[in-house]
């Protein structure tokens, strides 16, 4: 027997079991708050997780962890889903009573998640990489009018360091004589 977790679960007695078993879940920061310590304690985790199989044994008889993180994972899938929606509709511009209203029972249940769901904003490297190419290209330029270069900004031949050429030297005779 399976127990399903749908966005409108049909009786008031599977959403109050579904609320006990996001209050576990939200008890035992091991299993979802990142940060933590615990979060890297297996034992402590593992414990937890047996609580919530034990919770899910409930309803269905043939619970397994397996089974736990299924159900943990396809709420916190439906959890993001909804949260985007409500950024998206908040940065639209609409007024407040036009900001989305999520349609999942339990969503006020895993408001606990806001914090460790949200992602991190990425920074474009490319706009980085054309500042420093500019910078390069303007201290190149300008040293090669100076008097003073150092040997990276001269081409390998120039180089001042000895080992360099006759590495260099040694590989132009090689391949002299096996043309």
């Amino acid at each position: 027997m399976s127990v399903a977790l749908t966005t409108s679960c049909t009786t008031e007695e599977e959403r109050q079991f579904w609320a006990e078993f996001i209050e576990i879940y939200k008890e035992n920061p091991c299993l979802w708050k990142i940060r933590s310590k615990e979060y890297s304690d297996k034992v402590k985790k593992n414990a937890a997780y047996d609580l919530l199989v034990e919770k899910l044994k409930e309803k269905d008889g043939d619970a397994t962890r397996e089974l736990v993180t299924k159900k943990i994972n396809n709420m916190r899938s439906s959890f993001r889903k909804e949260s985007k929606k409500v950024l998206s509709s908040m940065k639209s511009g609409a007024g407040t009573d036009d900001v989305y209203t999520p349609n999942l029972w339990y969503y006020d249940l895993l408001l606990f998640l806001k914090d460790q769901e949200i992602r991190r904003t990425s920074v474009s490297s490319m706009e980085e990489f054309a500042d420093h190419a500019e910078e390069g290209a303007s201290t190149r330029a300008s040293s090669r009018s100076s008097s003073v270069c150092s040997d990276h900004d001269r081409p390998l031949a120039e180089s001042s360091e000895p080992a360099v050429n006759s590495l260099t030297a040694g590989a132009r005779k090689k391949t002299e004589t096996f043309d």
